[in-house]
């Protein structure tokens, strides 16, 4: 099974975490092929190379078209699925995350991140 992740850190309380599972390679090789031929048909190449959709930064009716096309084409995938967390953030209650005030807070951000991912992982 394939996975891809992805997060979002755009409200400054809250961090979410998306997930896309597609059980076959036949499945991700598919999807794949499909994402490619809809960036390349919207011309949405940096050095002839396809972009990567940042759904947080649709601000033209271009970029809404892609993000539009790529969610449509995994909703239309049998036997793929998406799972998704928000994780409230709390810079005071992180600061004593495992109770070493001398750990940086990235570190302690990056340890919420794997646990909520392995338990979005987990369940399935």
């Amino acid at each position: 099974m394939l996975v891809y992740l992805d997060e979002s850190y755009r409200a400054k309380n809250r961090l979410f975490i998306g997930a896309l599972f597609l059980p076959t390679k036949t499945k991700r090789q598919l999807l794949h092929k499909q994402f490619l031929d809809l960036k390349k048909q919207e011309g949405f190449l940096e050095a002839g190379r396809p972009r990567e959709i940042k759904y947080a930064k649709i601000t033209t009716p271009k970029r809404l078209r892609i993000a539009k096309g790529a969610v449509s084409l995994f909703a239309k995938m049998d036997n793929a699925f998406f799972r998704a967390c928000t994780i409230p953030y709390d810079p005071v209650k992180m600061s004593k995350l495992g109770g070493n005030k001398n750990v940086p807070m990235k570190i302690k951000e990056a340890i919420i991140y794997t646990k909520a991912t392995v338990q979005l992982r987990s369940r399935i």
